[in-house]
């Protein structure tokens, strides 16, 4: 029964800004923070002293940084997740577009990415406002797992009907 009961895929969350990150799961219906981090990037306000475009090289530095931390903690804890079903991905318009592009995400990570939505928080209320923002996201998954047990079904069906029983 325990196995029965066991959910079989999993969903990885990733909720960012320049400031901090949080990386979840969600399994079944239940919504787990994994991991959060914090980027160490200064704020608009510089100290001064400084040349814009020196402060400016700095804050991009330590983003890119950052963002490679990210990357890596996701491909720690996913990469050779056999239950990973999909990546679903949330932040402000320009940071998780400029995370994505940076490439410091595995390939086959990148693959599994089937949503981003633009969420402006990042700690637990932001994945549970990532899951909804998706929810038409993850039913088309399910849907498609279903078309596709109906399609095995009716094949099955067409070519060895005493494998199958309906009704």
């Amino acid at each position: 029964l325990k196995e029965m009961l066991e959910v079989s895929e999993i969903y990885a969350l990733l909720v960012m800004d320049r400031k901090e990150a949080a990386i979840g799961i969600l399994e079944g219906k239940r919504i787990e923070i994994l991991q959060k981090m914090t980027s160490g990037v200064p704020s608009k306000v510089r100290a001064g002293g400084q040349s814009s475009q020196r402060f400016h090289r700095i804050t991009e530095g330590l983003t890119k940084e950052f963002y490679k931390r990210i990357a890596d903690e996701m491909k720690n804890l996913f990469y050779e997740n056999k239950k990973l079903k999909g990546i679903l991905i949330g932040g402000p318009i320009p940071t998780k577009d400029e995370f994505l592009e940076d490439g410091n995400l595995t390939t086959q990570l990148k693959d599994k990415v089937i949503a981003v939505k633009d969420i402006g928080d990042t700690e637990m209320h932001g994945l549970k406002m990532l899951v909804e923002a998706c929810q038409d996201v993850l039913a088309e998954q399910e849907s498609t797992k279903q078309k596709q047990i109906l399609d095995e079904f009716f094949m099955m069906l067409a070519k060895q009907p005493e494998k199958v029983a309906y009704g």
